[in-house]
Formats: structure tokens, sequence, C-alpha cells
């Protein structure tokens, strides 16, 4: 974020040599701004390996601040790492905030202090509300991003976003939506994400030691309101998800979405709405023997651990993680959906957050699954071996 008015230079330095590597003079485009902020990015390539780099920040010739960071090693051993991830982080704003007086984001400190190496979210990074053209989904981003303690979380560990229907466009919103390009415009502006597989929608892999994410676009393929053979992912999405399960060799391959996808609820928030194409995504997995695979969604308001038995595949497993900073759904509604997969003990009706650690040896990999309420306190803790996701023998 910067202002619009303003002369703003950038300078990356080695650390250990405070060696000039690059520097930048930055122009904001016109584009992504409002009310004089705008939101600006910038890309720096060729940096080494295994190194530590000072990014200076300077607005008018004067140093604003100073941003210390480690690009990882060229061949990373497998060692124990954590994200966190969570999704539905509402925010009101104007005359709207008399509608929602108890909204905090206090939530934001306990996750900032879980020092993770990066954040992942499953969605609804913030709420559409009539906002269908470009200029408005700015203003509302850029106002998300001027509270305090969200920007001291976005500034303490690295960010990586995928959409669900509220950062996509209205509620439940499918491929048809009109104005999906500019979404997806201004989506790119604000979360600088790895490059998406195709142009017009959001779906990317990401990679760190053993743990592969296949980050998923449940909204811009989506085709229920045609005629058509109904599908959340679409053709091409569906056909990289494939290929990219069979070539990783990853002992995790965590499939994230904002629609829940083992329970049989129906709703417009599950994959229950597709039983072909979720069925066929089991059958792939059996057909082709491919092992380590769990599920990582948000959206439902609530959080929860899931679990179901397939015929010929291993446990299915998912961990539903919502809401951040939106309203919890009321107890006795959230206990009626997912009754048969959910873990007994799992479900948290208030606002949370989760924490995945990764954890011991090539031979012995589990995955630590833990959700924090707003004050950072642990309610609820699960375990995921590598070796439970596999076939039998």
């Amino acid at each position: 974020m910067m202002k619009e008015s303003a002369l703003v230079e950038v300078a990356l330095l080695q650390k250990n040599k405070d060696q000039l590597i690059s520097s930048k003079v930055v122009k904001p485009d016109q584009n992504f701004c409002y009310e004089g902020m705008c939101a600006i990015q910038l890309e720096f390539e060729q940096l080494a390996a295994n190194t530590t780099y000072r990014l200076q920040v300077l607005e008018d010739s004067k140093r604003r601040k100073t941003v210390e960071f480690s690009t990882e090693p060229k061949v990373a051993a497998i060692k124990d790492f954590s994200i966190i991830t969570g999704s539905c982080s509402f925010t009101p704003l104007g005359w709207r905030k008399i509608w929602f007086p108890f909204l905090s984001l206090k939530i934001y400190t306990p996750m900032q202090q879980a020092k993770a190496d990066f954040m992942l979210w499953l969605g609804d990074t913030v709420y559409y509300i009539n906002d269908d053209n470009q200029g408005r989904k700015v203003r509302r981003n850029i106002l998300y991003r001027q509270r305090e303690k969200l920007i001291r979380f976005l500034e303490s560990t690295p960010q990586i976003a995928m959409w669900d229907d509220h950062d996509f466009g209205p509620n439940n919103a499918d491929g048809s939506y009109k104005h999906k390009t500019s979404t997806l415009q201004v989506f790119n502006q604000f979360w600088p994400n790895p490059n998406s597989v195709e142009d017009d929608g959001m779906y990317f892999k990401v990679s760190r030691y053993d743990v592969d994410f296949f980050v998923l676009d449940n909204r811009s393929y989506s085709n229920k309101h045609t005629d058509e053979e109904p599908t959340i992912l679409g053709i091409q999405q569906k056909t990289w998800l494939k290929n990219e399960l069979k070539k990783s060799k990853a002992n995790f391959k965590i499939i994230c979405s904002g629609n829940q996808f083992i329970p049989d609820y129906l709703s417009d928030k599950t994959f229950a709405l597709y039983p072909k194409e979720r069925q066929e995504i089991f059958n792939f997995l059996i057909d082709h023997q491919i092992e380590g695979v769990f599920f990582l969604t948000g959206d439902r308001h609530h959080t929860e651990m899931l679990k179901r038995r397939i015929e010929g595949l291993y446990t299915m497993w998912e961990y539903s993680s919502s809401p951040v900073t939106s309203w919890p759904n009321a107890k006795l509604n959230s206990l009626r959906f997912n009754k048969s997969q959910r873990i007994k003990g799992s479900l948290v009706n208030q606002r949370n957050f989760g924490k995945l650690s990764f954890v011991g040896d090539l031979t012995n990999r589990i995955c630590i699954i833990e959700t924090f309420n707003k004050n950072g306190k642990l309610k609820g803790k699960f375990e995921i071996k590598a070796q439970d996701l596999r076939f039998s023998k």
C-alpha cells in the first residue's frame, strides 16, 4: 500500500554484504487506487538461494520501513514446518459497523504469534457487497487492508490465498458471474500468489519439503446454473489436478477447496452437489494408487474434522476451518450438518484459525492439526500419519 501522491523507491540489498541488488521507482496503477491509497506489487528476480535480504521502502526520500526475508535452500532436506490456515474474514465497513458491534480483529494477534512458514487463506478474504465493478472491489480491499491488526499479521507471515464466493462475487456465485474478469484482476493485485495454471481462473500448486498443496478454484468453472453436465472444477482444472497428483512424490498431498469435499450434506458449499465428479476423483485415487491425500476446506462458519471410508481407498480425512473474523454458526445449526462424518469433539463454533504442523523423519511423518480460538487458546488437536494415507499391501 502506498500514497497515490508519494514518490516511492524500493531498494533490495543482500544483508550480510549490505550490497545493493536492485532498486525500483514505483508508479501506482490508477485502477488499483482509492481515496489516495494504492495497492502496488513488485517482483524481484534471480535471487540467490539460502540468502537473507533487506528490503528498504522510501517514501518521498524518507525511509518508511525495512523488511527482512530469507530465501529457501536450493536443495531442501525434509524438515519440520508449519502453516496456519482459515477462511471467512468479514470486516464491517462504514455504517455496517452498527450491525456487527461485536466483531473483532484481535484474532490476528495470535495468528501473528503462531510463526508459521506461511498463511494459507481458504477463501472469503473479503466480503463483496454490491461490489460488481472493479472500482468497488478495489475500494473494499483497500479499506480492509487499513486495519492495524491485519496489517501487522500480513507483514509478519508470507501469505497465499485462494478465493471462494464472497471474494469472487455475490453469495454462491459460479462461473456464470459476468464480472469475474475484474474480480480476478483485483485478486491478483492484492494476493501475489504463484501464477495460476489458466489465465481466467485461480488454481495452482504450492510445495514445501514433502508436502504438496493443490489450491483449487471452485468458482470460475462451476456451472451449476446451466443444463450442462454438472461440474465445479471444469475439465481443464480437473485434468491438471489428476496429472499433478500422479506426478507428486509428496508424503502429504493436500487438496484445498472452499467447498467441503467428503461430507454428504447437500449444500452450495459442498461437493455433494456434484456426486459424479466427486466419485470420479475418488476412483482416480484408487485406479492410480495415489497415496497421501487429504482435504483442507473452509466456508462453513464452523471448524470440524471429517472422516469418510470408501471401499478400495484408505480413510479420507478433511479439516474444515472457519471463520476467522466472520460470525460463527449457532451450535445447534452446525450440529445438524455432516453428523455422520464429523469426528466427535471436533466441532468449534467460535472464531478460530488452524495450524498444520508437519513433523517427524521421512519414515514416520505426521501432520498435527490444531485449532485455536481468537485468544490463541487451543480448542482441538488431531493427528494424521502419512502411513495411514496408504493402500493396504
